[in-house]
């Protein structure tokens, strides 16, 4: 296979290990599926776990997980069927008393999930919320929207923001998360605008649009009214 790391995938007799571009090993033949190779780490698989290595071979945790999944900067494991965290260096991050894990690499934060609901972790497990919520919605990849969730509690929705250490969340009022979309008009001197389908019913064909300067505060929002016609926009007015 092809270099990565400076290692490459070998397969000899029916097993799997690894050589650097010397031709040496640095993973004996042994293994029964590919190593996962990294520029800084190796996820090696063995007798139904994963161990954690060195791109040299330098083993930093043992065969001990069910499942790895690698980040830029951490790593999220599951032991003995619950989720925590670790460093790069095999220091640990997130206990692992959890039933699921995500890590947000752009917001630097981890969804973490208990049998009582979700809660935001920093990086080192400590809440940066004091809410827990039933269900949340991502907005991902989009450099106005900073650090904000869309949560739910019960039967509705609402829109959390988390900066700077300060929790800032609006009236759960969203019937649904979906469409929810955050759009910068050709105007640059227009702010942009978080759509959101707020009481739609009672409202007849028209959305909540929660607007502030980027980032968006979802407490300094006004209401606006917009029309749609085929789930496309056709017209915003100020209420």
């Amino acid at each position: 296979n092809s270099f990565s790391g400076g290692i490459a995938n070998v397969k000899l007799k029916g097993k799997w290990g690894a050589i650097d571009k010397k031709g040496d090993w640095v993973f004996l033949p042994k293994y029964a599926m590919p190593i996962n190779l990294d520029k800084n780490l190796c996820l090696v698989f063995c007798n139904e776990k994963y161990g954690i290595f060195t791109p040299k071979g330098v083993q930093i945790k043992d065969f001990i997980y069910n499942d790895v999944v690698l980040y830029d900067e951490v790593l999220v494991c599951q032991l003995e069927g619950k989720f925590g965290a670790i460093d790069y260096q095999g220091k640990d991050l997130i206990p692992y008393g959890y039933e699921s894990l995500i890590y947000l690499e752009n917001k630097k934060l981890f969804i973490a999930q208990k049998s009582n609901g979700y809660q935001v972790l920093d990086t080192k497990g400590n809440p940066v919320s004091n809410l827990t919520f039933d269900d949340y919605h991502l907005i991902e990849k989009n450099e106005f929207i900073g650090k904000i969730f869309v949560i739910r509690k019960g039967a509705f929705w609402a829109i959390l923001e988390l900066e700077n250490g300060k929790e800032t969340t609006s009236p759960f009022i969203l019937e649904s998360p979906y469409p929810l979309s955050l759009d910068q008009s050709a105007d640059k001197n227009k702010l942009p605008f978080l759509v959101a389908p707020a009481f739609r019913e009672q409202h007849g064909p028209t959305y909540s649009v929660f607007v502030s300067a980027a980032p968006i505060k979802p407490t300094q929002y006004q209401l606006w009214n917009i029309e749609y016609e085929n789930e496309s926009l056709i017209a915003v007015d100020r209420q």
